[in-house]
This record gives C-alpha cells, structure tokens and sequence, in this order.
C-alpha cells in the first residue's frame, strides 16, 4: 500500500509504517503534499492537521472536488467531535487523535478499501526519452527498459519529483537511505549505479552534478541542442 505521509516530525513516523510494510513517501507542507497528490497515485493520504494549519480542511475539500480518489486519513489535536465532524464532512475517510500509535493507525490503514482508479492507475512521469511508472515501478529509456533494484528506483523517483533543482546528498541520504547515514559515500555509489543504467550508450546524459550542491534530473522539455 502506498501512502502520502503529510506531518511534520515525519521520520520517526515513516520509518514505523515501513516496519509494517507500507512504502511511504513524505511531504514537508501543504503546497508539496498537493503537488505530490496530483502527480501520483497513492492508495492513502495520511494528513496532519498542525503541519498544513488552516489548510487542512480546505486541501481536503479541493482534493475530492478536483477527482482526487486516494483514501484520507487525518491526524489531529482536535478533541471536539465538531472538528472531526468537519474533516469527515469534506471528504476525509477516517480521523484520528493525536498522540498517534503506530499500531492503531496501521491498523486502521488495513482496513480501509482501495479505492478502483486511485493506484490501481498507472502514473508515469517522462523526461526526454525516459519513463518512469510510479505504479509498477518501471523505467524505459528510448523504448528499452531499464532492470533498477528497489533503492536505485526510489533514488531515482526521488530526483525525478525534484527534477531540474538541484538535491544535495544530505537531503537524498535522509529520505531513501536513513539505515545508511554511516556510510557517507553512499549517495554518490547509487548515483553511479544509476548513471550506468540511465545513461551510459545514450546521447546526452539526464543525470547531472551540481557542484557543491548535489544531484538532479534535467528539467528542460526539449533534449540539449548540440551547438558544435
């Protein structure tokens, strides 16, 4: 089950849900939760009240009215049942007290139905010649398709959702290799990993070093133009 994790102290979180099984990805705000939302499909969106403050209910609102099908789960200090009544009313599928307990949301994360079409779509995000299905988890380059292992895949699905901004190591380590803070070099043996499949035998390259400040995917729509 894929889920659209949306609280401010995300981590500790996250990693919990991934013990149980689920592949979580993270959203820091509002604005990056809504782009996030729009560009893939997530079987559950799990968002915290107090990191989007007055924009929850609203966010929740405009997502169902804009065909948005991925279960909502909200997480809030409130204790009135008006609140609750409110978030329920937009079209939020389920609303749970904070503190949370990882086992109870878990559970709760089970039991709810997939909704037919909200990841059951396929989800492809294209750079030139490359493909990226965010569903199957899936890569082709010029029609030939690209065997990645599961890290090499959520490194480069984690570029692509940055893709023409640089991201510095720090920020990739932290989000697909928090096991492997240890090992400082691990960013940049992934990235050579990925490199060799990606681009090496291609014409130009999509994977690009920002001197000093990390990685990113070309973000251009048009391959760059040999001017020799």
């Amino acid at each position: 089950m894929r889920v659209l994790l949306i609280e401010n102290r995300s981590q500790p979180l996250r990693r919990a849900l991934e013990r149980k099984g689920f592949e979580v990805e993270t959203a820091k705000d509002g604005k990056e939760a809504d782009r996030m939302a729009r560009a893939e499909s997530f079987d559950v969106i799990v968002l915290d009240l107090e990191t989007v403050s007055d924009a929850g209910v609203p966010l929740v609102k405009r997502w169902r009215s804009d065909g948005i099908l991925s279960r909502i789960v909200v997480l809030t200090n409130l204790d009135g049942i008006n609140g609750k009544i409110e978030v329920l009313s937009v079209g939020a599928d389920d609303c749970i007290a904070k503190p949370i307990d990882v086992d109870d949301l878990s559970t709760r994360l089970q039991t709810l139905t997939p909704v037919s079409g909200a990841a059951g779509r396929s989800k492809a995000i294209v750079i030139f010649d490359l493909q990226i299905d965010t569903t199957e988890r899936t890569v082709e380059r010029a029609g030939l398709a690209i065997r990645l292992t599961p890290r090499e895949f959520d490194l480069l699905h984690f570029l692509a959702q940055h893709r023409g901004k640089p991201v510095s190591r720090a920020k990739i380590r932290d989000h697909v290799y928090p096991a492997q803070k240890s090992r400082s070099n691990v960013v940049d043996v992934y990235v050579r990993y990925l490199r060799k499949k990606i681009d090496n035998g291609f014409d130009f390259p999509i994977i690009l070093t920002c001197w000093g400040k990390g990685y990113m995917l070309r973000g251009e729509d048009k391959p760059p133009v040999d001017k020799a």
